[in-house]
């Protein structure tokens, strides 16, 4: 008895486990903005090489470094969800992840205090290990957090501190299916949709399982422009409920739709175009658009946009190997939207590419202007 009794016990702590893994929620789907006290900005680097966004882009040699004088002590980051979360714990990239040498060459962070809805404070230890390390941390009804440095492991060579990531583990989906569910009728796979209808009934407090569902379903294909229209009001809907977002997001980030996320346009990602829109052009985008995947000129167009100066090199050779071409998405001329926000790494790298790559006579035109206007 005894015995059953245990296999029945690990059983449901193995499948209640399996199912929080296939429901996670990427901090990367759950942030609406970031508001933080200072960053690095070096003369050498892409002006965004240690933004805080870098934080949630699943990508350990990226980072976050404060930018003030001294050890950093103090300095902070807000995170702002799209909806309220519970957390069941942390998981953590102390130091510069890139290399060994960069991890130890810097300061990490040894003391976090955490501070939830401005005003529950509490105070958790990093350790000082080169690889992800999970924080026993929990705390419900998360809308705001906020990560302030209270003490340092010293580096070897610079007094810059930072991390590499970090992701809240969560899982927004509870499993209960609301009254509301009867929602899903009103998307109608033929395409015969009431807009109106839709936008009316969404309710905050519909289960993201729903959304998740109505994101996931096979739509048959539309005449013309039928798509991105079907498209843009699916999401007009949704974006007026903000908590209903992260869904949306995660299906985007999975992958897991059957071809709603489609354009007319050859040439246009609608995953990264919605990731946009429902973000509002926000940088922290940026962690979902990266891992959206990075083939299309508009995506290099939009990235570039939004002040990711990392994207020039891939920008440039997208440009030498299409040339230059306008949609209505691309609203300036290649030169216009480099020198809006260019840096020293840009013009490093510009002046590169003019000396070592044949490009066209266009293309090359565009570049010159960049690096005349002062």
């Amino acid at each position: 008895m005894k015995r059953s009794f245990l296999i029945v016990i690990i059983l449901t702590i193995i499948i209640s486990s399996v199912a929080f893994a296939e429901n996670y929620y990427p901090t990367m789907t759950l942030v609406q903005d970031l508001e933080y006290s200072s960053y690095l900005i070096s003369n050498n680097q892409p002006k965004l090489a240690y933004h805080p966004v870098n934080l949630t882009d699943e990508d350990r040699r990226t980072a976050w470094f404060e930018g003030v004088e001294g050890s950093g002590v103090g300095e902070y980051i807000v995170f702002k969800f799209l909806r309220p979360i519970n957390i069941e714990g942390i998981n953590i990239f102390n130091g510069y992840g890139k290399s060994s040498k960069l991890f130890y060459a810097n300061n990490r962070i040894k003391t976090l205090e955490i501070v939830i809805n401005k005003s529950d404070k509490n105070t958790i230890t990093v350790a000082d290990v080169n690889k992800e390390q999970n924080i026993k941390f929990k705390a419900k009804n998360v809308s705001e957090l906020k990560l302030i440095i209270r003490d340092i492991y010293k580096g070897e060579v610079y007094n810059d501190t930072g991390f590499s990531e970090i992701s809240f583990l969560t899982n927004i989906e509870n499993g209960k299916r609301n009254k509301d569910e009867k929602i899903i009728e009103l998307f109608d796979p033929s395409g015969k949709i009431d807009f109106e209808k839709v936008e009316d009934k969404l309710k905050e407090d519909i289960s993201p399982q729903i959304i998740k569902e109505v994101f996931e379903r096979r739509y048959e294909g539309l005449d013309g422009a039928g798509n991105d229209d079907r498209l843009y009001f699916f999401l007009r809907a949704i974006k007026k409920q903000p908590s209903l977002i992260p869904p949306v997001l995660k299906v985007i980030y999975d992958k897991s739709d059957n071809g709603i996320f489609v354009s007319e346009s050859a040439n246009e990602d609608c995953y990264v175009w919605s990731i946009k829109y429902l973000l509002d052009d926000n940088l922290v985008s940026l962690p979902l658009i990266k891992h959206s995947g990075m083939g299309f000129y508009t995506t290099y167009y939009y990235t570039l946009e939004l002040g990711d100066t990392r994207i020039i090199p891939k920008y440039l050779d997208k440009l030498i190997e299409t040339g230059i071409w306008h949609e209505f998405s691309c609203n300036l001329m290649p030169h216009e939207i480099i020198i809006k926000e260019k840096d020293n790494y840009t013009e490093k790298i510009i002046k590169k590419y003019l000396n070592e790559k044949p490009m066209s006579k266009e293309v090359r035109g565009e570049l010159k202007k960049v690096l005349e206007n002062k």
